[in-house]
């Protein structure tokens, strides 16, 4: 077996990938599955940091880091948040077309994150 190419020698890399997932794995909310961009309370929660860690929990599945099953919960959970979310473009709650979104609890904070 060939040692892999790059930067990071296999065994950092294998924990840089397990640190994040991590991340995505600790913040992510199990009401929603929405993850904020950073762990700073009240941190808004964005579309790029959600759509991360659903690219993660399929990393996560394939290098062995959580069970398929888990990934698959928290996938769906992600997407019936979306699917189940109303869509306009006016001030409500969600604004997904605009992607932008106002968590539960931080309805006194303007507009929301850029999800």
């Amino acid at each position: 077996m060939t040692q892999r190419q790059g930067p990071y020698p296999d065994q950092k890399l294998e924990a840089l990938q397990r640190l994040t997932l991590d991340y995505f794995l600790k913040e992510a909310n199990p009401e929603n599955g929405l993850v904020p961009d950073s762990t700073r309370r009240g941190a808004a929660c964005s579309i790029a940091a959600t759509g991360f860690a659903l690219a993660a929990y399929i990393v996560g599945v394939e290098r062995g880091f959580i069970s398929r099953q888990d990934a698959i919960k928290r996938t769906i959970t992600t997407l019936r948040f979306f699917w189940n979310s109303p869509q306009s473009r006016g001030t409500g709650r969600h604004r997904i077309q605009r992607f932008l979104l106002s968590l539960p609890g931080h309805e006194d904070r303007p507009a929301g994150g850029e999800l």
